[in-house]
């Protein structure tokens, strides 16, 4: 309720969203029963500020790969994180064994554990995509990476008041979600 009179609100609702923490959202990688259109916490997690097991503090972001390379230098926590994550990922091996192994990327409500695969379809790591951001594996690592004591989101804006209401008369289950898959393109709720 704090975010309305706003006009946002967290895309994720989860259906404990009444008793729901931040912190455990991000440690689940929670999404709700809006996944389809809103999709998970992974992606509305911009920034994170926590504390590493040595109790450093760091700040998980988006990186260009100039700014990737620059943390992998240095000899503390963080930057062991980062050269070793580009070690195992520039691996051609470990991606040919993440591409096989990890779940189709047509399986989007996959929540908890480590997203590698994510963070393999980011520059520096392949070509074309968006830039690295260690948060994509922080969301649904059940707290194991890190402790976090600050947490930058993405927020939505709410939904219109108007409510559209479509009437689909329809046989079999398939065509309903066929014609489910099809209402989805036109986004009736923004």
């Amino acid at each position: 309720m704090f975010l309305k009179p706003y006009g946002l609100f967290f895309g994720p609702e989860t259906s404990t969203a009444n008793r729901a923490m931040m912190g455990g959202m991000v440690g689940n990688n929670s999404c709700g029963s809006n996944s389809v259109v809103y999709r998970s916490t992974r992606e509305h997690l911009l920034e994170v500020k926590a504390l590493l097991s040595d109790g450093s503090e760091t700040e998980f972001r988006t990186l260009s790969t100039d700014e990737f390379h620059h943390k992998c230098k240095g000899a503390d926590l963080e930057a062991n994180i980062y050269k070793t994550v580009r070690s195992l990922l520039s691996n051609y091996d470990n991606q040919v064994e993440i591409r096989k192994e990890f779940p189709k990327k047509t399986v989007e409500r996959r929540n908890t554990g480590y997203a590698v695969d994510v963070l393999l379809d980011t520059a520096p790591f392949t070509a074309g995509t968006p830039d690295f951001n260690f948060c994509k594996l922080i969301a649904g690592s059940e707290g194991t990476l890190a402790f976090i004591t600050e947490i930058k989101l993405n927020l939505v804006p709410l939904h219109r008041k108007k409510r559209d209401c479509y009437v689909c008369i329809l046989i079999q289950l398939n065509e309903s979600l066929r014609a489910n898959l099809i209402a989805l393109k036109y986004q009736s709720w923004h």
